[in-house]
């Protein structure tokens, strides 16, 4: 009697090693290729066929997950054991810094304390072109989920009439809306260059600071105002997310950033020049953002000036993009 073959059992049954297989490609589209190729000698003696249209309709039949599309777990297990690893290092940063006395660090130790502790699948350093050197451009991770969001917000504050960050934005994700402050500069002594709005950069030429007290802010040299007040401005509220915000502002850093972080709206990314040599300071300014959810996964000093050890570009991320940006990197 003729032995009878289940072709979909067959297949089933191979699913284990066809879901290893899947996974040791680097692209999608490449393992389906190779399962399919991998499986098709299989349905071919399943079905005791050698019609190959027959074998094709019986891998259309079978549900699209089994046995090779198995990227959702796929992501889940390397999402858990990435998320499992920061945490241990976090763990360890932490102890290690909860002795020391930040009062007393050289300073050209400053920045030592705190190292890139997550790893961006897709990171970039973003500037006027492609290929980008010299002071300016900054490194950013999830480019091609930036271009395929399409409520995306970007905040770069300060800009010294250099707009070449906001158009390598506008290049990637034409529908973002950007927001570029800087009241230091005179308008009235240097226009700013034509097409800005065109390419959806908003310009404000006014400083964002710490403090929304009006004597405080009638201190102050330039047209300023507070964080919580620029917001406001702007109709930005906590429904808003900042997808980026860049900051350059010589010093500001260290009181700004942390009211971002307290603030009702969320920023998922941040590319931040931190200047001077107090190590407390730089301690308390990074440790608020690790409270406030973010991750550093980019660090350059800033060698073209500040001696080469008093500014250091940071990027971080939040946990929520960088999910976003992996998730895209394993499935594209």
């Amino acid at each position: 009697m003729a032995h009878s073959v289940d072709p979909a059992r067959v297949i089933m049954l191979s699913h284990v090693f066809f879901r290893k297989l899947f996974t040791s490609f680097s692209t999608r589209r490449v393992a389906i290729f190779a399962c399919v190729i991998a499986i098709l000698p299989l349905l071919f003696f399943a079905l005791g066929s050698t019609d190959l249209h027959e074998v094709l309709s019986t891998v259309e039949a079978i549900d699209a997950k089994a046995p090779c599309q198995s990227m959702d777990d796929e992501f889940t297990r390397v999402w858990n054991r990435r998320k499992n690893t920061h945490a241990q290092y976090v763990r360890e940063r932490n102890a290690k810094n909860s002795k020391m006395n930040f009062t007393s660090v050289k300073i050209k130790q400053a920045y030592d304390y705190f190292e890139p502790e997550w790893n961006c699948e897709d990171e970039v350093r973003l500037g006027s072109a492609i290929v980008s050197s010299g002071d300016g451009p900054k490194f950013v991770c999830g480019k091609d989920v930036l271009a395929s969001t399409e409520d995306c917000v970007i905040y770069s504050i300060g800009s010294n009439y250099d707009f070449s960050f906001e158009y390598a934005v506008n290049r990637i994700a034409p529908q973002c809306e950007i927001h570029t402050f800087d009241g230091t500069l005179n308008l009235t002594k240097r226009a700013l260059p034509e097409g800005l709005e065109e390419k959806n950069i908003h310009f404000h030429n006014w400083n964002i600071v710490s403090d929304c007290r009006s004597e405080e802010l009638a201190k102050l040299n330039s047209p300023s105002h507070c964080v919580s007040d620029s917001l406001q401005k702007l109709n930005h509220h906590e429904s808003t997310t900042i997808t980026w915000l860049k900051i350059d502002c010589e010093g500001c850093e260290f009181t700004v950033i942390p009211k971002f972080a307290e603030s009702s709206v969320k920023t998922h990314q941040i590319m931040i020049e931190v200047h001077g040599t107090d190590a407390q300071k730089v301690e308390s300014l990074l440790s608020s953002l690790h409270n406030a959810g973010m991750m550093i996964f980019h660090k350059e000093r800033n060698h073209w000036g500040c001696n080469g050890y008093s500014c250091v570009e940071y990027s971080l991320i939040s946990s929520s993009y960088a999910q976003k940006v992996l998730h895209n990197f394993l499935t594209s």
